[in-house]
């Protein structure tokens, strides 16, 4: 039988803000923790301003369970404040993808409960839907698990254990997503320069080879299958390479972004048996400018 816990939300970032509509459409929202006034003015006008406070104290006991979502370098900080109240019982979730649970560790002295809970998403939207279908990491005492895990599925999300993980697990957790969203991003971004240069329609060209290649790579997951990786350097093609980094030096772009790119590449098509040292040698003559 579900709970109907009350929660409060500390901090009003995407992450935090995209929870905070999330709750409260649920009428499940007990208190939101603003620090700055620009954050208190931006919040009224998403939710009753009876829901929002300056300080701490204002908010300890009209909820059971904290969600501390505010940058990372803020998350001890917090703790250490929080500390300073009656926080007996109550439980503590940060949404780090980074750190594990123990950043909050100074509040089990006043014996609260700890954990860590992440969504697996890029939030440059801070809407609800934002956290449809998105799986959770959770770090936390098995005894916590089953009300974080609820707390989850209430946001529309994916609980997933990662009880145990050690702090450079977790720190590979977050990376392996920054890879999927940022450096994919930039990468995305680099490919529309190009495009651009070439004065092609961006628009109109990559959507469909983008969605291909991803579901290409999705296949190969699910069939454990090589790496669907094609052109120059699936073949070896050291003069298409060298072709391509020096029209990207003549339109003003970054070549060395793209030889670093094609280096990986490499290394990925040597891994899964794609070319053989003897053709990985030819690229890394050409990737590491030794041409």
């Amino acid at each position: 039988m579900k709970s109907e816990l009350k929660y409060a939300i500390i901090g009003s970032g995407a992450v935090a803000t995209a929870l905070i509509k999330k709750l409260d459409e649920l009428s499940r929202l007990a208190a939101v923790f603003v620090h700055s006034d620009k954050s208190y003015i931006k919040l009224r006008s998403e939710i009753s301003e009876k829901l929002i406070f300056r300080n701490y104290e204002d908010i300890i006991n009209l909820a059971e369970i904290f969600i501390i979502a505010v940058n990372d370098a803020a998350i001890s900080d917090v703790a250490e404040s929080l500390s300073e109240y009656d926080i007996f019982g109550k439980l503590f979730i940060h949404t780090s993808g980074v750190y594990t649970k123990e950043r909050l560790e100074v509040l089990q002295k006043g014996k609260a409960k700890i954990a860590a809970a992440h969504p697996f998403q890029t939030f440059f939207s801070s809407m609800p839907d934002t956290l449809t279908k998105v799986p959770w990491g959770i770090d936390s005492n098995n005894a916590d698990y089953e009300h974080i895990a609820e707390f989850v599925e209430l946001t529309g999300g994916i609980p997933v254990s990662l009880n145990g993980i050690s702090k450079e697990e977790k720190a590979l957790y977050h990376l392996t997503a920054v890879l999927a969203s940022n450096m994919g991003a930039a990468l995305l971004d680099l490919t529309k320069q190009t495009a651009d240069a070439a004065g092609i329609d961006a628009g109109v060209f990559l959507p469909r080879i983008i969605e291909t290649t991803i579901n290409n790579v999705y296949r190969s997951w699910e069939r454990n299958s090589e790496l669907p990786l094609t052109g120059p350097v699936a073949r070896a093609d050291v003069k298409a390479v060298k072709l391509h980094a020096e029209s990207m030096d003549a339109a003003g772009l970054s070549a060395d972004s793209y030889l670093k790119l094609t280096q990986i590449a490499a290394d990925a098509a040597l891994r899964h048996g794609l070319i053989d040292a003897e053709q990985y040698a030819q690229i890394y003559t050409i990737t590491n400018g030794d041409n």
